[in-house]
Formats: structure tokens, sequence, C-alpha cells
């Protein structure tokens, strides 16, 4: 997504090296403000910032890809009243359309849909399933039981399938 704004005030903190060392070692927002004076809010906000979509997803933080998926549904909903409204009035067919045209707006323009956002999201599956690959070379009963998990989840067959296939022989 695109940045907008000043920059947070952890950006400009002059010990913002020390404080994303901090962060990556695991202390606690508490514990870094207070030796920065920092508000534990805006600690907060931009450990987030920093993070990947896939590392949002995995920690169920707010993420672009949760947004996504309610501007989609409010879109899906845009066009159900669209369609609806054919034998309605002129005028509450272009209410209709109008809503529909907004909440496409919205995921087009607002939520940086672009093909490089899709493009780092398919990068990050694939170091997943590389990761996911190391795994099972080190734990392949460990593996089985990851591969019946994620079959659980009909979204996820394709990595699955993928992971299946980079486990060593016999595994």
């Amino acid at each position: 997504m695109v940045r907008t704004g000043r920059p947070s005030t952890v950006e400009t903190h002059p010990a913002r090296a020390r404080i994303e060392a901090a962060l990556d070692s695991g202390e606690t927002y508490e514990s870094i403000r207070s030796w920065t004076g920092l508000s534990v809010s805006a600690l907060s906000r931009f450990a987030i910032s920093r993070k990947s979509d896939l590392a949002k997803l995995a920690e169920e933080e707010p993420s672009t890809t949760d947004v996504i998926v309610r501007a989609v549904q409010i879109a899906d909903d845009a066009r159900d009243l669209r369609q609806r409204s054919r034998h309605a009035t002129p005028v509450a067919r272009a209410r209709a359309i109008k809503v529909e045209s907004e909440a496409l707006s919205v995921l087009i323009n607002h939520l940086g849909i672009d093909d490089t956002a899709a493009e780092r999201a398919f990068e990050q599956s694939m170091e997943l399933v590389n990761a996911l690959a190391e795994f099972a070379a080190y734990d392949p009963e460990g593996t089985r039981s990851l591969l019946r998990t994620l079959r659980a989840h009909p979204v996820l067959s394709d990595l699955a399938d993928a992971l299946k296939k980079r486990l060593p022989i016999g595994a």
C-alpha cells in the first residue's frame, strides 16, 4: 500500500535502529516505551506496519487480505442489489449502479490492489512452501500431520499438493 501523511514518531526517532532491534528480539512495547518515551500505541502501529501480509495473517492481526475480503463481499452485495434493481425504477437502478461502482472503486484505488501486490503475495506463498519443504526434510511425521491439516481446508489443497511434491521420497 502507498503510505500517506507524515512519518511516524518511531520512524523519526533517533533510536529507530535500536527500537527495531528490540522489536525483532521480542522486547515488550512497555519496556521499549520506558527507554524511548514513545507511546505503546505508536510502537504497536510501527510493529504492525513492518510485518508482511503473510505474517499479519498468521498472527490474526488486521491485514490487507482481511480488508480485501470484506470489500469484495460488499462489492458482491452491491452487484446483487444492482441485479435485483433491474425491474425497479430508473432512479433505483442508477443508485444501485452507483453503489456497486463505489465499492469496486474502493477495491481498485484505495486498497492499492495491483499486480505487484499479487506478485508479493505469490512470492511469500512460494517462500512458505520452500520453508515447509525444509521442515519436511527434518520432520517427516510432523509434515504428514501438517498435510492432513492443510487438506482439511479446501482452499489450501494446492499448497498441500505443492508441499507433498517437495517431500523426500519415502517420507
